[in-house]
C-alpha cells in the first residue's frame, strides 16, 4: 500500500470536511437570519443556472451542489497557499500553540495583519483559536496541508538540485 495515498486521502478528507464546516455554518446563518436569500433544495446558484441548459441537473441531483462543493473547496485551498499565509500555518505547525504577539514577530509584521489573516485561514477551518488563552494552533486539516506542501516543497528541491545544474549549469555556478 502506498502510504502517501493514504496521507493524500486523508487531506482530500480533511480539507472536504474543513470546507463543509465552513460551508455549513454560512448556510445556517443564512437560513435563520438572512430570509431573503433562498437557497432551496432545487436552488442552483446563478453561475450554474446559466450553464446548465441541458436540464442535466433535475435528472440528476449531485450535479446541483456540485460548483458549490468546489468553489468552497477552493476558496479554502486558497487561504492555505497564499505565501504568507502558509508561513504562519508553518509557523504554527513548527511551534504550537502560539499567541498573536509571537506569530506577529515571526512574520516580521504588525500584529493587526496577523490577525486578519489567522481570521481567514480560521474561516477555512485550517487555525483554531482558544479564547481562554488566546493561543492559536492548527486544525487537523491545517496540520495536514503543511505536511502535504513541506514534502511536496522536499520533492521539488531534490529535483532541482538533480536537474536544474544539468539545464542552466552557468547558472548554478553563478549563485554558489
Amino acid at each position: 500500500m502506498n502510504p502517501l495515498a493514504d496521507e493524500e486521502s486523508n487531506l482530500a478528507r480533511e480539507l472536504a470536511e474543513a470546507a463543509w464546516q465552513r460551508l455549513r455554518a454560512i448556510a445556517l446563518n443564512v437560513s435563520r437570519y438572512e430570509n431573503f436569500v433562498q437557497l432551496g433544495p432545487g436552488a442552483l446558484l446563478p453561475a450554474e443556472a446559466d450553464a446548465d441548459t441541458t436540464g442535466e441537473s433535475e435528472q440528476n441531483p449531485s450535479r446541483r451542489f456540485e460548483g458549490l462543493a468546489l468553489e468552497f473547496l477552493l476558496m479554502n485551498l486558497s487561504e492555505a497557499v497564499q505565501p504568507e499565509n502558509f508561513r504562519l500555518l508553518k509557523t504554527l505547525f513548527e511551534r504550537e500553540p502560539a499567541g498573536l504577539g509571537d506569530l506577529a514577530r515571526s512574520a516580521a509584521v504588525a500584529e493587526l495583519l496577523v490577525r486578519e489573516r489567522l481570521g481567514a485561514l480560521q474561516q477555512a477551518g485550517l487555525v483554531e483559536r482558544n479564547y481562554d488563552t488566546g493561543q492559536f494552533a492548527l486544525t487537523p486539516p491545517g496540520r495536514l496541508m503543511v505536511q502535504f506542501v513541506l514534502a511536496a516543497q522536499n520533492l521539488l528541491l531534490e529535483m532541482i538540485q538533480q536537474q536544474l545544474p544539468e539545464i542552466m549549469p552557468q547558472s548554478t555556478k553563478k549563485a554558489k
